[in-house]
């Protein structure tokens, strides 16, 4: 046998490809990346929907919620308006009921009245006094300075000609009213409850401010004032020398005040007339 060379890969002639073969691998391949591309499309689509719904359950959820929280406001003021409807209703039936029946009216009227005549008389039973009938009791005497300082303005209108005088002493006796309760309450013991008593001690003690519809009563009327206030005081249980300063204190400085200004007038007057 005679031996035969081996032909390498060099020497082998290279395959050639037809034209139909490379027609179908170049149709293969682009539809290759077109597939790609529209899988790539349709992922990106539905990630995009994905989103798009996360968002609007966020809102609808947002939404809900904040439509529970007005609901819940408007219903919270609804509920407070009723009862604003209802609470008044019950008073006008209150007081209507309270109208339709004067027998009993006119029992606590006389009851107030009989507390208010043994008040002037004994200070002191101020303190026997439940806390219904002491309101009461207090309420008549802010009433009845009330209807003293009408009186005055008034009185002094009529005489002057003018209401300006009249006004500006109401005014005054005004102030030195709120004056003494502030000083009650500075100098009484501490707690609210004291504090409390000593303003319904202060109403009550008005009660002879009904007369003082000139400037002679008006200081009959704080002679007045003052025993009311030092009894009942001492009624509600304040110890005696601090109802005693409490008094001194509150009305003592009125008086002095006053006095101080009568001097000075007079002074004035007799100065004048050399």
């Amino acid at each position: 046998m005679v031996a035969r060379p081996v032909p390498t890969h060099s020497d082998q002639p290279a395959a050639r490809t037809s034209a139909p073969a490379r027609l179908f691998t170049t149709w293969r391949v682009l539809l290759t990346r077109v597939g790609r591309g529209i899988a790539l499309e349709v992922q990106a689509a539905l990630n995009g929907l994905r989103r798009g719904a996360s968002r609007t359950t966020n809102l609808v959820a947002q939404g809900s919620r904040r439509a529970m929280r007005d609901s819940r406001e408007g219903l919270g003021l609804i509920g407070d308006s009723l009862a604003w409807l209802f609470n008044g209703w019950r008073r006008v039936v209150t007081r209507t009921a309270a109208t339709l029946r004067p027998q009993e009216r006119l029992a606590s009227t006389r009851r107030t009245l009989t507390d208010a005549i043994m008040l002037i008389k004994q200070p002191a039973s101020f303190g026997l006094l439940d806390a219904s009938r002491a309101d009461r009791l207090a309420a008549l005497g802010f009433r009845s300075y009330l209807l003293g300082s009408a009186g005055a303005i008034a009185i002094g209108w009529t005489t002057a000609g003018s209401p300006g005088v009249a006004i500006a002493s109401a005014l005054t006796s005004a102030l030195w009213a709120g004056a003494r309760l502030a000083i009650l309450v500075a100098l009484a013991p501490r707690g609210n409850r004291a504090r409390m008593i000593t303003v319904a001690v202060w109403c009550a003690s008005l009660l002879p401010y009904l007369i003082g519809a000139t400037e002679g009563l008006r200081f009959v009327a704080l002679a007045g004032s003052a025993f009311i206030c030092l009894g009942a005081l001492r009624g509600v249980g304040v110890q005696a020398p601090t109802a005693r300063t409490m008094t001194a204190w509150a009305y003592g400085g009125q008086v002095g005040v006053s006095l101080l200004g009568w001097l000075l007038r007079g002074g004035l007057a007799v100065l004048a007339s050399l």
